[in-house]
């Protein structure tokens, strides 16, 4: 279950839409046994990556046993794992607090709806990467697998405001290059060293028109389903603050897109 702080950032996230004119370059090179990263005039740099995977990448998965497998029934599978899912969420959690896991046997599991796993000690995993796919089908825009309490999933189209109401917000007040750790906030009051954040932005239609992600082509001209549309697009990144000096955040893992604040109305 993810334990998170009662801090939610909003922000509104979109790439540098400025076209650089600078010569290219090497954006990783290689000096002894370190590695230099070019940074763009706008401080854009190849984000860290080695924070990926279970415990940041530096924890060795976890031998959980399995508790319910499952086969590609060649239809939407989505009611058979979460209903694996759900079963064992009531299992009693070891000693470890894993309660076990929901493998998916070779083949591919077509998925119409969204996964849901909300509590925590469980493990959906497959029989290699080769070996099990999760398709996500039909045409709707969703998060295919959602991990964490309600209140965590901060990216459903219909959320409630309810919970949101009951958290403090601050805003980010300039722009964040891509790579980078530290965000400029409006006030950091009630903010502190070791708090567990959300940083949530939105597709805004100014967004979305500064990517050009809304003039698809279309045989009527009033637009394709695969335009981006304002509200349908929200994501939420969990950071933990490592410093503050002032209104300025220093956050553990850095950013893989910009921020923008200018690309909002709020």
């Amino acid at each position: 279950m993810l334990q998170l702080g009662l801090i939610v950032l909003i922000v509104f996230l979109g790439f540098d839409t400025a076209r650089s004119a600078e010569t290219p370059h090497s954006v990783v090179s290689v000096t002894g046994d370190r590695l230099s990263y070019y940074e763009s005039e706008n401080g854009d740099r190849l984000p860290d990556f080695s924070y990926c995977g279970y415990g940041q990448g530096a924890e060795k998965l976890p031998d959980v046993a399995g508790r319910v497998h499952l086969d590609p029934s060649g239809a939407d599978d989505t009611g058979q794992i979460q209903a694996a899912i759900d079963y064992v969420a009531s299992l009693s959690a070891d000693e470890n607090g894993w309660r076990g896991a929901v493998e998916l046997r070779s083949g591919q599991f077509q998925v119409a709806g969204s996964i849901k796993i909300s509590g925590s000690g469980i493990v959906l995993r497959g029989a290699g990467i080769d070996a099990t796919t999760i398709l996500a089908t039909g045409k709707s825009r969703r998060t295919l697998v959602q991990l964490g309490q309600a209140r965590a999933i901060a990216n459903e189209k219909n959320q409630s405001n309810a919970a949101d109401e009951a958290l403090d917000f601050c805003k980010i007040v300039a722009h964040v290059p891509v790579g980078s750790r530290t965000l400029s906030v409006d006030r950091a009051t009630g903010l502190r060293e070791g708090q567990r954040v959300l940083i949530r932005y939105a597709a805004t239609a100014e967004w979305i028109a500064a990517l050009g992600m809304n003039s698809f082509p279309s045989d009527d001209g009033r637009g394709s389903w695969l335009d981006w549309k304002p509200g349908t697009i929200t994501q939420t990144w969990e950071r933990k603050i490592l410093s503050i000096e002032g209104n300025s955040l220093q956050l553990d893992v850095p950013f893989t897109a910009s921020i923008n604040p200018a690309l909002t109305t709020a």
